[in-house]
C-alpha cells in the first residue's frame, strides 16, 4: 500500500521489539530493514531523516506520557510527517500470542495530541474482528513538522 502510493523504490524500515515479530517481518519481504528493537531505543539511536513514520498501534503500548511525547518530538525531529494510529479510551488488553509487548498500559482521549502540528484528524468506531459485540474508537492522524 505505501509503495502504491509514494512509489516501488520507497525505502522502508519497521521496528518491532518482539524477535517472533520481527523474525515474521524479515520473512515477509515487505520491508526493506527489520529492526528488532524497543521504539524508545531505536529513536535514541537513529540518526537518519525519512519522509514518514507510522506509529501503527504503538503508543498505547508504552509506560508513560512522557515516553509518548519524547517519541513523537524524537520522530518529528527525524522526518517530515508521521501517521498514529492508536486506540481511544479504554481498550483492555493484555499479552497476546506470548508476547507481553501487546498489552495496553495507556489511554488517550481525542484531545492528546492537539499541542502537535495535525494536518488530518479522524476518529472512527471499530469492530473487533470475531467480536460484534466489541466495538472500540481509534484516531487517525496526520502530523507534520
Amino acid at each position: 500500500m505505501i509503495r502504491e502510493i509514494f512509489g516501488e523504490d520507497t525505502y522502508l524500515v519497521a521496528v518491532e521489539i518482539f524477535k517472533k515479530t520481527a523474525r515474521y517481518l524479515k520473512n515477509e519481504h515487505i520491508y526493506n530493514r527489520v529492526v528488532n528493537l524497543d521504539i524508545v531505543s531505536w529513536c535514541k539511536d537513529n540518526t537518519s531523516y525519512y519522509d514518514l513514520a507510522i506509529l501503527g498501534d504503538v503508543l498505547e503500548h508504552l509506560y508513560n506520557f512522557d515516553e509518548v511525547h519524547y517519541i513523537l518530538n524524537r520522530v518529528l525531529s527525524h522526518f517530515d510527517n508521521i501517521i498514529i494510529i492508536s486506540p481511544l479510551g479504554e481498550e483492555k488488553q493484555g499479552a497476546k500470542y506470548g508476547n507481553i509487548y501487546e498489552t495496553h498500559r495507556l489511554i488517550f482521549d481525542d484531545h492528546f495530541f492537539d499541542r502537535y502540528h495535525i494536518v488530518e484528524k479522524n476518529i472512527k468506531q471499530v469492530e473487533l474482528p470475531g467480536n460484534e459485540k466489541t466495538k472500540l474508537y481509534k484516531i487517525n492522524l496526520w502530523i507534520k513538522k
